[in-house]
């Protein structure tokens, strides 16, 4: 347990085997060149192991150090921590105090997400709660949340996305229409056409007095026709893709 380690006085480590000793060693080299070629996430794997062998405080630092240079802030702010109480005297006090509140800090900042669809206009709701409408730049604490965009006529997208902190995400998606509302939508244009074949008939019964009443009705049809035709590509294409 990386908290109970031992002041650093040295006890311990000839209770190793030559061979434990030797790989204690290696590990701690290894280590070292790891961080210095930023492969920070192997060094940490590398420093854990040699923990287990002889858990030190001076480990846990340079866990902690490894740690914040991944981009890993909360174990480094543990690993700070423990090294802390761990009654090593050998680090910089001071300057590992002042690293923790500056972690502490970090770990409370906000991150930015900017929210876009198309069409624009859907309603924005994190964690069930409106902030808003697309486009949309909202600020939310570091952690989990659930975003949802909700537009009439629409399916609504669930996302679910992990903050971090300080984090600028970016989400954009596409809203497809519902299946109903396709559905009325192509109803609706029925009937416009069956009214406007109705009024053709209609005024061709009058007679010829009612000439420009018919051609107004046979443009209006053909008008309604081409509309019809425009969404069943529209519809067709939505279903390929």
């Amino acid at each position: 347990d990386p908290s109970t380690s031992p002041p650093d006085n040295g006890s311990g480590l000839e209770e190793l085997s030559m061979e434990e000793q030797e790989r204690f060693e290696e590990l701690l080299g290894q280590a070292q060149q790891a961080f210095e070629e930023d492969r920070f996430t192997h060094a940490v794997d590398l420093l854990k192991e040699a923990q287990v062998l002889y858990p030190h405080p001076r480990i846990l630092y340079k866990m902690a150090r490894a740690y914040e240079r991944s981009g890993q802030l909360e174990p480094a702010l543990t690993h700070y921590v423990l090294y802390l109480k761990s009654g090593d005297e050998a680090g910089d006090l001071e300057q590992i105090r002042a690293e923790v509140a500056r972690l502490e800090r970090r770990l409370e900042e906000p991150a930015l997400v900017t929210l876009n669809t198309s069409p624009q206009g859907a309603a924005v709701h994190v964690d069930q709660q409106p902030v808003g409408v697309t486009p949309l730049r909202h600020r939310v604490t570091p952690g989990e949340h659930t975003v949802q965009l909700v537009m009439k006529d629409h399916h609504t997208e669930l996302i679910y996305l992990e903050a971090k902190p300080g984090d600028d995400l970016l989400i954009e998606r596409n809203l497809e229409p519902s299946y109903f509302a396709i559905m009325f939508k192509e109803d609706d244009l029925l009937a416009k056409r069956r009214r406007a074949r109705v009024l053709g008939a209609s005024s061709a019964a009058l007679g010829v007095g009612s000439g420009a009443l018919f051609l107004l009705a046979r443009s209006r049809a053909r008008q309604i026709d081409e509309q019809e035709a425009n969404s069943n590509d529209t519809s067709r294409q939505e279903i390929d893709d």
